[in-house]
């Protein structure tokens, strides 16, 4: 949990990643902290943030230090010998209005500092510039830290397409949605198939055979806390 800031705020300024290029190879180290990856795959999803607006990758520095506390992504995070943290700011495909953060994280020794609290709201002032009026987001273990926040939990998943919502810009919203309502007059025609198939099954003279039974599955390799770990949708209107 965090306790209320001890160093004064003003300090504090939100930069784009790409005006701090240099930082780039730190941004990795920091996240791979947390989420391991290959260095080639977290370049290669680095430079698709590395934009003056959205998608885009911040990083917050300190003022007085010139020293490096975090980044994100409004879709990830760096470290110094102070502080750190990164995020990824992002449109949503079927919100005009709403943007996705991902990949918030503080340096470990610069966390229960209040900057947690403090970059959130920096992202939320960030993506007002860009006239988003909500935010949206999910988590596995950090629900009660987003409530605190404002967040609320969303009922149903949120689409969103992070570091690669550029490559969807020209295409109809609509057409994000088409594949659903496909698959479910699919589904309706495969129910029916089968309905229909049933009544013939019981109206023949000669029974069926008996299905050959499925292999048995593979074992998992996941541990049980992971099995146990459900993706929690959640939102915030500015």
């Amino acid at each position: 949990m965090e306790t209320n800031l001890r160093q004064p705020q003003s300090k504090y300024k939100l930069y784009p990643l790409l005006q701090k290029a240099e930082l780039s190879e730190k941004c990795m180290e920091l996240l791979n902290e947390e989420w391991p990856r290959s260095l080639s795959q977290r370049r290669i999803s680095l430079e698709k943030s590395l934009n003056h607006r959205p998608p885009m990758s911040l990083v917050m520095m300190d003022e007085e230090t010139n020293s490096l506390i975090g980044h994100a992504s409004l879709h990830h995070s760096i470290k110094t010998s102070n502080q750190c943290r990164f995020w990824k700011l992002c449109p949503m495909p079927n919100d005009q209005k709403g943007c996705w953060v991902e990949s918030v994280i503080v340096c470990r020794s610069h966390r229960n500092l209040g900057l947690g609290r403090l970059i959130m709201e920096l992202v939320e002032e960030e993506a007002k510039k860009y006239n988003y009026t909500k935010i949206c987001l999910s988590t596995e273990d950090k629900e009660n830290f987003y409530k605190k926040c404002g967040y609320l939990v969303s009922s149903t998943p949120i689409l969103n397409f992070g570091a690669n919502s550029k490559l969807f810009e020209r295409i109809p919203r609509a057409l994000f949605f088409e594949d659903t309502h496909k698959k479910t007059a699919i589904a309706k025609k495969e129910s029916d198939a089968c309905k229909t198939a049933e009544i013939n099954r019981v109206n023949c003279a000669i029974p069926p055979t008996a299905p050959v039974l499925p292999p048995p599955p593979l074992p998992t390799l996941k541990s049980e806390s992971a099995l146990t770990k459900q993706k929690i949708y959640m939102y915030k209107c500015l």
